[in-house]
């Protein structure tokens, strides 16, 4: 943690609203961004991250940071959004019961050719392995340096430049394959 992260930390430590809101100014956004990436519902995405902060303050005496400011509050939301999907699956897997018991058949809607390949693309990055598919969004979507990723997974540098050229490779793979059919 860098001296002014560290500074920042101490101040919400002790209490200070304001070091807690130029906390909160400087990763709001992205975090909801993030946060996003794996809700796919932009006001679940906020609550995530809103909770998260109010943890932080709630919690702010007792909190132990060992990494970066920016690597806890990312892994933080991580968390929250992976826990946040299991307990969605869960209700989606109950509802979509429901609902073959009651229709028959589904309709679907036919999508422009650019809405296709977008939809074709974050298939591919969806059916990547799950550190795999994290990891490239992290990189790729969300802008962070191969260091900040291994510190919000807590993993080597090496691994996620691994898993970033692995992601690459596939995608790159499967597109080939889709210009040809």
């Amino acid at each position: 943690m860098d001296i002014k992260e560290r500074r920042i930390l101490n101040r919400i430590k002790n209490g200070d609203q304001q070091a807690f809101k130029e906390l909160f100014d400087a990763y709001y956004n992205d975090l909801c961004n993030f946060s996003f990436s794996f809700i796919k519902n932009y006001e679940v995405a906020e609550d995530i991250v809103q909770n998260v902060f109010i943890y932080v303050w709630e919690n702010r005496e007792g909190i132990s940071i060992l990494t970066s400011l920016k690597a806890y509050l990312y892994r933080a939301v991580h968390n929250r959004c992976l826990n946040h999907i299991k307990a969605e699956n869960i209700r989606l897997a109950y509802n979509e019961k429901q609902t073959n018991l009651a229709q028959s058949s589904v309709v679907n809607a036919s999508y422009q050719h650019n809405n296709e390949m977008h939809e074709y693309i974050n298939r591919i990055v969806n059916k990547l392995p799950n550190k795999c598919r994290i990891i490239f969004r992290l990189s790729r979507f969300h802008g962070l340096k191969h260091k900040e990723i291994a510190e919000i997974l807590g993993i080597s540098i090496k691994t996620v430049k691994a898993q970033i050229s692995k992601a690459i490779f596939t995608l790159k793979r499967e597109l080939a394959r889709h210009e040809l059919s």
